[in-house]
């Protein structure tokens, strides 16, 4: 989704980048080397000049790690099936991040039993 270009969220993206770096006290480069991106395409990512619109790519790939949520990032326009195909996506992303870390917090074991319905339906004769 390198191509779905969201530039009018560059500011947001930013903002809460930004207070990510703060909040975990890291920087540009280790939070590039964990997302496996060049330190310089966040770097320029997070210029305030900058020309570069940020994609859909770096949006998931950054709700993905959890630097950010849906609700944060999202401004709620749609302009394109292909964007509002993207935020459905992402959002079914966020909500099982989300299911993720209160499973953790709680201390309840998620994998064996989503393995365990995955595998049930994957036996159902067609």
């Amino acid at each position: 989704m390198k191509r779905l270009l969201l530039g009018r969220l560059n500011g947001r993206f930013r903002k809460l980048v930004l207070a990510y770096l703060q909040k975990y006290e890291t920087n540009q480069k280790l939070l590039a080397d964990w997302m496996g991106i060049q330190e310089s395409v966040l770097s320029e990512l997070l210029r305030e000049d900058s020309r570069r619109a940020v994609s859909a790519y770096y949006l998931e790939m950054f709700i993905r790690k959890g630097v950010f949520t849906v609700a944060e990032i999202d401004d709620g326009k749609r302009e394109s099936d292909k964007e509002r195909a993207f935020w459905e996506r992402v959002a079914k992303i966020d909500k099982i991040n989300q299911l993720l870390a209160e499973a953790e917090r709680l201390g309840v074991e998620v994998i064996p039993p989503l393995q365990s319905m995955i595998d049930a339906v994957k036996k159902k004769p067609e």
